[in-house]
């Protein structure tokens, strides 16, 4: 992953976050959205970490 796809998936997680977090009133319906977007950010998150692990090991 280079920092350019790093960084529009660092983005997308604070968007999907602010989505999430972004609910005032939430109805039924809301927790049908909100597991969506926080399962696409749990995946999103998991790749992330991947990269920084993988960068990691490069350093040492």
């Amino acid at each position: 992953m280079q920092d350019q796809q790093l960084q529009r998936k660092l983005e997308q997680v604070d968007i999907m976050e602010s989505q999430i977090y972004g609910h005032r009133t939430i109805v039924p319906s809301d927790y049908r959205d909100m597991l969506k977007l926080a399962e696409a950010m749990y995946q999103t998150s998991g790749e992330i970490l991947e990269h920084i692990k993988n960068e990691a090991k490069k350093e040492i």
